[in-house]
């Protein structure tokens, strides 16, 4: 049996909130941001070439965000979001550094 309280889970950037024997997924807000910014969570599908159902899965938490998906919200977004900020389990620093494979 689960004790009340909230958990997080850094390394996926959801939050949990954990009641006797249910556990009650957070919406990811920062998720959410990036829709909004898109304008709506069917464009943020289409600039990420993921299904809508994809994106909404991750909204309300029910997914945590591939990594791979920070790179094109940074990119599309100008760096309005950054990838160390929308997959903080990656190390980003050693990504870059790397040559490009063509």
């Amino acid at each position: 049996m689960y004790s009340n309280g909230k958990q997080i889970d850094e390394e996926h950037g959801l939050t949990y909130i954990v009641c006797r024997c249910y556990i009650f997924r957070m919406k990811n807000l920062s998720f959410m941001a990036v829709c909004q910014f898109f304008g709506s969570q069917t464009k943020t599908a289409q600039i990420l070439g993921v299904s809508k159902g994809m994106v909404n899965q991750v909204v309300l938490g029910r997914r945590p965000m591939p990594s791979e998906w920070a790179p094109i919200i940074e990119e599309a977004s100008g760096g309005k979001f950054l990838c160390e900020e929308l997959a903080p389990n990656v190390k980003w620093s050693v990504v870059a550094s790397r040559p490009r494979q063509m």
